[in-house]
Parts: C-alpha cells; structure tokens; sequence
C-alpha cells in the first residue's frame, strides 16, 4: 500500500517538534502520524508522487538505500530545486518514517538532535545536512553510487538509516567538500570496498589516513589544486603515503609519516629527506 505525499503545515510541524522534544522525556511515545493526514496540520503536495512503508519488505539497511528509494522512486524525474528548500516536504517525510529513523530498541527510542527530524524556515546549512531524511536524498542525488561512503554505516548500533558515517561528518563540516564529486569520489575510492559492498576496516580511526586526515590534507591541496575540475584518480594519486593502507599499497616502508600545515606544501616523510608531493 502506497500513501500520497504530503506536506506539514506550521501547525504540523510545530506539533512533530514538540513531539520530537518531549520524546527525550518519555522514551516510549509513539509519533503523532494522525498529523501527516490530518487537514489541520497537513495539506497536499504541489506534485503527485507517492511513498511506501518498507518498499523493499524489510527495513532500509543503510541512508544509501532510503535515499536511493526517495531519488530512483518517490521523487523520480522531479527538478531538484523543486523541493530541495521545501521544509515541510521533509518534515512530513521524517514524521512518516520515524520508526525507521527513531525504532523502538527493547520498549525505547533513541531520539538524536531535533535537526535530525525537524527542519526550520530558514534555510541554513549546518542544520539542513544533519536532517536524516532530505541529506539521504540529497547526498545520493548529487553523487549517485559514490555517496555509499557517506551514507553506510559499519555500526550496529541504533538504526543504520540514522547512524552518520565518520567520513560523512567530516566531509560535511565544509560544504564545499561534501557538494564536491571529486572529493565524494576520492573518498569513496579509500574507504569503500565495492567487492565487499560495504565500509573497508579502519577507516573510522582518528590518525593517519583517517577521514579527518583526508580533510587537512585536501583544504592544503585547496590552496593549488581546483579540487572541483580535479578528477579523483588525480587527488588518490597525490596524497601523502599514510593513505596508502586505503589505497591498496600496503603499508608504507619504515616509520612513514605525512605532515601537512596551513600554508605549505605537502610534504612525505619517510626513512629519508622530505618530498615535495603538491
């Protein structure tokens, strides 16, 4: 069975950001979807389109999947300016999927931050990207496959349409990054293993070759490269030997280090001089 889309209303959304609010007092409640039909605090789309309730008979078992569904079927040939801004869209579609996004787990919810479910007005940035279900969307929107390393996760904690990804959270802090096909791509060249269809091992760690890594080392190739025209076998290719366990080197030789400050070159370190990489 297949509903209409709809949109939330002010007073929709008013009444799913307090439910959101009050769950973290009352783990147990379930979500008001008498608000995603009700004429008070709903209306109808602008767009004939329609969603189902597990379409693929089971829970979605990645962000990948939901998003995939939301681009290749429930939004399918629509203009993405279209509804990209349109707050209540998203609202209702987080209201309707909340029990994917906020499951039950022993008789209790695990809300995240309100962001993750309610968006506001107001467009801004670093509340949009944390809304699980328009950043699915958006994310397998703009770059199709390649968004797998953002949007799967290898934790079995919590649901995993709602878990973001350590590279998602890093990429996503500079919206230059995370908008980039290049940098998507090269991300997903390190840390996604396609035979495996899943997370390589490792690739959440803090230190070297770590997301977080990733993100120094391209804002210093910022400075000479222009990573949006730089195709992403040129940014593997470039960067320093410590990515190498993710790029399907091996282990660099000796004590390998990379050193990267604002404002100078890329520099490898190895068991000899530095050199000079960018």
């Amino acid at each position: 069975m297949t509903d209409a889309v709809r949109l939330l209303n002010d007073e929709g959304i008013m009444r799913f950001e307090r439910y959101v609010n009050d769950l973290r007092s009352d783990l147990r409640t379930p979500p008001p979807l008498y608000l995603l039909s009700d004429p008070k605090t709903s209306e109808a789309a602008p767009y004939a389109t329609s969603i189902k309730a597990q379409p693929l008979g089971r829970p979605f078992k990645s962000a990948y999947e939901l998003g995939e569904y939301l681009c290749e079927v429930v939004f399918k040939g629509m203009s993405k300016p279209v509804i990209s801004r349109e707050y209540g869209l998203w609202n209702w579609l987080a209201l309707y999927l909340f029990d994917e996004l906020c499951p039950l787990n022993d008789g209790n919810r695990s809300p995240l931050e309100t962001p993750a479910y309610v968006l506001s007005k107001d467009f801004k940035y670093t509340r949009y990207y944390r809304h699980l279900v328009r950043s699915a969307w958006m994310l397998v929107s703009v770059h199709g496959r390649s968004a797998k390393v953002l949007l799967t996760s290898s934790s079995t904690e919590g649901s995993p349409v709602s878990v973001r990804t350590e590279v998602q959270m890093q990429l996503s802090a500079t919206q230059e990054f995370v908008e980039s096909k290049s940098v998507v791509e090269t991300a997903y060249a390190l840390y996604f293993d396609e035979t495996a269809d899943q997370m390589k091992a490792g690739y959440s760690s803090k230190g070297a070759g770590s997301p977080r890594r990733l993100v120094t080392v391209l804002n210093q190739f910022d400075l000479t490269y222009d990573l949006h025209a730089s195709p992403a076998e040129k940014l593997v290719s470039l960067l320093p030997s410590e990515f190498d366990r993710f790029r399907g080197r091996g282990k660099p030789r000796g004590k390998a280090r990379s050193a990267v400050s604002p404002g100078s070159a890329v520099l490898e370190f190895s068991s000899g001089a530095p050199r000079r990489l960018v």
